[in-house]
């Protein structure tokens, strides 16, 4: 789907970007006041703009790969996975029928390893499905962002704002804001997957 195609490079190039943003913010500062630096920049603007996306792209893959394995991380400690929570019924934000519950799950509580084995067969039973894909996408986009954003705050406290418990404070609330964000991103793209996979199901 064409949809699918922008959506596949926008999830890469966004949070290379987006984190290109945040170290140039933290370094205005340094940009304004280094003469030779701001007029290199003015210089090769132009060499810039044209590589942007391509270096965004490449950073936001890396992001990528990051933010994979601290997803796999986070469910390794224990933490409940989005399709958990929706298996379960836990959460009333993210409600799916009862019969569509019981049809996946006959009846039982799932923990994140049985959670996992109902979301990999329930994207291989639903396939390309335009709602589910969309929230899919925006899923994906929330963790590029928050990897984007992590890697921005270590960033800012290794090397441009320096180390204080009040950078740090902030740094982690605003990093904690996002995460949430895309955890309940992920919990919504779950619930529209396990609608649609009850619905496939006798």
């Amino acid at each position: 789907m064409k949809y699918d195609r922008i959506q596949e490079t926008f999830r890469y190039i966004t949070p290379g970007l987006y984190l290109f943003a945040l170290i140039l913010v933290v370094n205005f500062g340094l940009i304004k006041s280094d003469v030779l630096l701001r007029d290199a920049i003015a210089k090769f603007s132009a060499i810039i703009i044209v590589l942007l996306p391509f270096v965004g792209f490449v950073v936001g893959y890396f992001i990528e790969c990051i933010t994979t394995w601290l997803e796999r991380f986070f469910y390794w400690i224990r933490i409940p996975r989005p399709s958990r929570i929706v298996l379960n019924g836990r959460c009333s934000l993210y409600v799916i029928s009862d019969e569509a519950r019981t049809k996946i799950t006959c009846g039982e509580e799932v923990g994140n390893k049985e959670a996992n084995r109902h979301q990999q067969l329930a994207k291989q039973a639903v396939g390309e499905n335009e709602v589910v894909s969309r929230c899919y996408h925006q899923s994906i986009m929330a963790r590029h962002i928050l990897g984007a954003q992590l890697m921005g705050c270590i960033y800012y406290l290794a090397f441009a704002g320096g180390w204080s418990w009040c950078h740090l404070f902030y740094a982690s609330l605003i990093v904690l804001v996002v995460g949430l964000f895309w955890y309940h991103q992920t919990c919504v793209y779950m619930k529209y997957l396990f609608a649609e996979y009850g619905k496939s199901l006798s």
